[in-house]
């Protein structure tokens, strides 16, 4: 029974780690709101899709493929674009994401001095293969636009699922800043945003465009976990209890 203890704790402190190893926040765009959630970060990689518009200008990226950026890749969850958005670029089939320019259905560059962003061309969603060069990060931030045009969004990073609903259409334009956070330093990171609705409890994809900006990678300080003192009291005690048994001996 004494021999058991330690590895018990030990799991214990494991599962507590885990659960809160990552969080997810949504919450409403501004810029004074952005520069708080990117300050103090180190590392730091980010992309206003300025560069990759003025590389290969407005238009869809090639069926199929990635846009590759400083943070990593770009590219659709699947399904095929039917909406305004497709219609509005010549050749467009609706099957990756766009890098769009100006004002597109109410969704709008929100980087300053900028006009690009990246578009999910009325896909069902967009796939973010986050990476910053092979320096380490723990914090991702981007802006989503249209954020509360559908009715069910969905951010999974890291194991760890974010499900925001917001009960119907809104208007055009609304924006939303999105911050995820991880315990520990990761080279690379997946993030899904799908464009849900919900139904009798089951889910179903939507052609309906959303937009992202200002995608930002970068480290920040990782706090104590609070389940260190418990990991370093169970090691105490461990050694307590092999002690009293070798005297006992």
């Amino acid at each position: 029974m004494k021999t058991t203890l330690m590895p018990a704790l030990v799991a214990t402190v494991m599962m507590a780690g885990t659960a809160t190893a990552t969080t997810i926040d949504i919450n409403e765009y501004s810029a004074a709101a952005f520069g708080t959630a990117t300050s103090g970060l180190s590392n730091v990689s980010s992309t206003g899709f300025e560069r990759e518009g003025i590389l290969l200008g407005e238009g869809e990226i090639t069926p199929g493929g990635s846009l590759m950026t400083s943070v990593g890749s770009f590219e659709t969850i699947g399904g095929t674009g039917n909406g305004g958005t497709v219609k509005q670029i010549a050749g467009n089939t609706g099957t990756n994401v766009a890098i769009r320019d100006g004002n597109v259905f109410g969704r709008t560059n929100t980087t300053a001095g900028g006009s690009y962003f990246l578009d999910s061309n009325d896909t069902h969603g967009v796939r973010w293969d986050a990476s910053s060069g092979g320096s380490m990060f723990n914090t991702l931030v981007f802006t989503l636009m249209d954020a509360s045009e559908f009715s069910f969004l969905r951010v999974i990073a890291d194991g760890v699922t974010k499900e925001q609903r917001v009960g119907g259409r809104l208007k055009d334009g609304n924006t939303s800043l999105v911050e995820i956070s991880l315990s520990s330093a990761v080279s690379s990171l997946t993030v899904e945003l799908a464009n849900f609705t919900m139904s009798g409890g089951t889910e179903n994809a939507r052609n309906d465009g959303f937009s992202i900006d200002d995608a930002t990678v970068g480290l920040a300080p990782v706090p104590v976990p609070a389940t260190l003192p418990l990991l370093a009291f169970g090691a105490g005690a461990f050694a307590y209890m092999r002690r009293k048994q070798r005297k006992a001996a």
